[in-house]
């Protein structure tokens, strides 16, 4: 992807030419200035790049800005910009353009860092801490030395904060941010819904507020997105009068006219058209307005299965990079990708990537970005396809679907889950729990030892450092004839493996960073287990009982201390990924080649001295990493392995492959360096 700076990357947007016309000037000042600046013995940082949308329907908001942006950039005095408006006008675009603005070298000079931070409804100063501490690239030795390691990392330079979705005062002397003045020539910009909050912020001299489209610019947009079989322009005069009452009812929202129109750019007929009028209702609440209209986009999916799929994107923590490939394996443990004409687990994932661009089409998700060092001193986040991200006005209204439509959808637990009050009378409507954080944990209510918990189908606890949370005895117990999907990451598994155990229809389970220290062949996992992370623990071997999972697909031991793999493995008839790496590991089983399914294989870092010949039978591997152990040759029978098309070899022992390897077709990556000592 092209670096992208706030005066590109718009040319199909509605007000392309506006922006370009116009936003150069806001920060010509700012680069005026670059002459004066002060060589302090340091290079500036270019600020990392940010994914953004387009940014469209505009263009009255950037030439209402552009003097007072100018004015904020040349004005030593003031230190704070506050920028106001309704969810789903564009602040979060906004906020981002500017950030990767500041990308170019010449405007990066103007300040040392620019630091671009998601607040959130619910803001978490640890968390804060944590994404100003990976973009500084602070070696902070604990999370509980943030705040002091930001402020000396910062007292002497030159920083824009940018504070994006601010919901309430935020003390800046707690998260560690040194208080930006004349003197130290530091700013801030920050978005929120609330004109208060800015004000609280310090912006009282310095807001814009960003207003809704006006009606014709809203009807260009909504018309842009329809777009696709439906040419309003084109259309009988009773369609068109419809489409411009939906278009009207979107109330000047440049998010909710982008859904809604996407929503709607398969209908050709009045009927459709005169339906969708009907069912967006006018509300008075412009946040029921916006979650109304979502909603309509949300029940005109193509069915029950792709609106399971996006509800459950909610479970994640707001504006979290959530990995595709993560998402997809919760999917498949949920049962959501399960279908009498898909029979294996390869067209489920392919199902669940199928759903991830139609949602993307929809508008209802987002791509989301991806971290690449491309210098000594700074990065590129850019678009991927491996991970996406859920608008917060999106997940807002999957949010309150999952607390009004409890009947349907089940109740949704999320902590921490500010602005949205749920009582809990009874778990019998529960069907998935996330705690995103200790504190929250902190204040979760378990059930009370007669309560069951007959339709919880999740349990996510993650970002939880270990030891700091533990289940009671017996929870696990309510949940044995629902409970499909378990992330116990770095929880204190003290008591409980005997009730997971008990989980009939358990299909995924995560006990990674549990300081796990056995398995016993008496713990007898669910026979429908699926997914199996148990890495990063103290495991010295794996229990035979292994071999009976004959579902598992996947399976995680990496980071462990174990020395070999149980002969029973070769149960594992449906093992598509094996990863073993950074083990003890010295050899595999002989009879590793009945592992027929598998396309992964991660061997590296491991004590592996030679590849048993029974490797030419995984005819469906894709993978093999066997770099950084002692191996010293690769047997023959690697070239029964065509369709491998990635083998990596780096810091191993060998000095030259098998002529066998000219029969790996479609290898493509073939990693190979100086023989290690």
């Amino acid at each position: 992807m092209a670096t992208q700076t706030f005066f590109n990357a718009v040319g199909e947007a509605l007000v392309g030419k506006v922006v370009n016309d116009v936003l150069p000037d806001l920060l010509r000042k700012g680069m005026e200035l670059i002459s004066n600046y002060a060589a302090s013995g340091e290079d500036p940082v270019r600020p990392v790049l940010v994914s953004t949308a387009d940014l469209v329907g505009v263009k009255q908001i950037v030439r209402h800005m552009s003097g007072r942006i100018r004015d904020f950039l040349d004005d030593d005095n003031l230190v704070t910009l506050g920028i106001h408006g309704r969810g789903g006008v564009g602040k979060t675009t906004l906020l981002e353009r500017v950030n990767n603005n500041f990308h170019d070298i010449r405007a990066a000079q103007r300040f040392h860092y620019v630091i671009f931070v998601t607040v959130s409804r619910a803001p978490n100063i640890r968390e804060i801490q944590k994404q100003i501490v990976k973009r500084l690239d602070i070696k902070s030795t604990s999370s509980t030395e943030y705040g002091r390691d930001i402020f000396r990392f910062l007292s002497n330079k030159r920083f824009l904060l940018l504070l994006d979705d601010v919901w309430e005062e935020l003390n800046l002397h707690h998260v560690g941010v040194p208080t930006p003045c004349a003197e130290n020539k530091c700013k801030i910009i920050l978005t929120s819904r609330s004109k208060s909050v800015c004000c609280k912020m310090g912006t009282p001299r310095k807001l814009l507020e960003m207003k809704t489209l006006s009606e014709s610019e809203a009807w260009i947009l909504f018309k842009k997105n329809v777009g696709g079989d439906v040419d309003l322009d084109q259309r009988d005069q009773e369609i068109c009068r419809h489409a411009e009452a939906v278009a009207k009812k979107c109330g000047g929202l440049p998010l909710a006219l982008k859904i809604v129109g996407r929503t709607m750019a398969t209908a050709v007929s009045v009927g459709e058209w005169r339906e969708a009028e009907r069912n967006l209702h006018l509300l008075e609440d412009m946040e029921e307005k916006v979650l109304s209209l979502l909603k309509f986009s949300f029940d005109r999916l193509r069915d029950d299965t792709v609106r399971e799929c996006l509800l459950y994107c909610c479970l994640f923590k707001e504006d979290e990079n959530i990995s595709i490939h993560k998402l997809i394996h919760y999917w498949i443990a949920e049962g959501f990708l399960d279908s009498p004409h898909s029979k294996s687990i390869s067209e489920a994932q392919d199902k669940g990537h199928r759903i991830i661009s139609s949602l993307i089409s929809a508008s209802l998700l987002q791509k989301g970005h991806q971290i690449h060092n491309s210098s000594r001193n700074w990065t590129d986040m850019q678009y991927s396809d491996k991970y996406v991200k859920v608008h917060d006005v999106v997940r807002e209204m999957c949010l309150w679907l999952t607390s009004s439509e409890s009947d349907k959808y089940g109740k949704f637990l999320l902590y921490p889950r500010k602005g949205i009050d749920i009582t809990l009378k009874s778990w019998t409507d529960v069907r998935r729990v996330s705690l995103c954080d200790l504190e929250t944990h902190r204040k979760f209510v378990y059930p009370n030892e007669r309560e069951i918990c007959p339709n919880l189908a999740t349990l996510l606890l993650n970002h939880i450092p270990f030891g700091e949370l533990s289940i009671p005895t017996g929870f696990l117990q309510k949940t044995k004839k629902s409970l499909r999907v378990l992330t116990l990451k770095s929880c204190n598994l003290m008591n409980i493996l005997e009730d997971i155990s008990s989980l009939q229809v358990l299909r995924y389970l995560d006990l990674s960073n549990t300081k796990l220290p056995r398995l016993s062949n008496t713990i007898n996992f669910s026979t429908r287990l699926q997914y199996l992370d148990i890495s990063k623990n103290e495991l010295q071997s794996l229990p035979d009982m292994i071999g009976k999972l004959e579902k598992l697909y996947y399976l995680n031991v990496s980071n462990n201390v174990l020395s070999s793999l149980p002969d029973s493995i070769d149960g594992l008839v449906n093992l598509i990924y094996l990863d073993v790496s950074y083990t003890k590991l010295e050899r595999l089983p002989k009879n590793i080649g009945s592992l027929v399914k598998l396309q992964y294989l991660f061997l590296q870092g491991t004590e592996l001295q030679s590849l048993p010949n029974s490797i030419g039978q995984l005819v469906n591997l894709m993978k093999l990493n066997v770099s950084q152990t002692k191996l010293q040759s690769l047997p023959n029978s690697i070239g029964l392995l065509v369709k491998l098309k990635y083998l990596d070899l780096m810091s191993t022992r060998i000095q030259n492959i098998p002529d066998s390897t000219d029969s790996l077709v479609n290898l493509k990556y073939l990693l190979m360096s100086k023989p290690s000592k």
